[in-house]
């Protein structure tokens, strides 16, 4: 399954799966929800050159329980 038309995104969302997080299809952008209940969205096309890092800082944030 392709979870965005970028490669990166695909490959770490796939990891995240595998860990337990929960990913949804929204129209425009997609979810992914972790296991503690705090989600991520982001684009299906993400057309920003910063996007990714944003999307893994994100990410460590939420592993870390960091709040926003």
């Amino acid at each position: 399954m392709r979870y965005s038309s970028n490669k990166d995104f695909n490959q770490q969302v796939r990891q995240l799966i595998k860990k337990g997080w929960l990913f949804k299809r929204r129209r425009k952008h997609c979810q992914i929800t972790a296991p503690n209940g705090k989600y991520i969205i982001f684009s299906n096309s993400p057309s920003d050159c910063r996007a990714f890092k944003n999307f893994i800082n994100d990410i460590r944030h939420i592993q870390n329980g960091c709040t926003q």
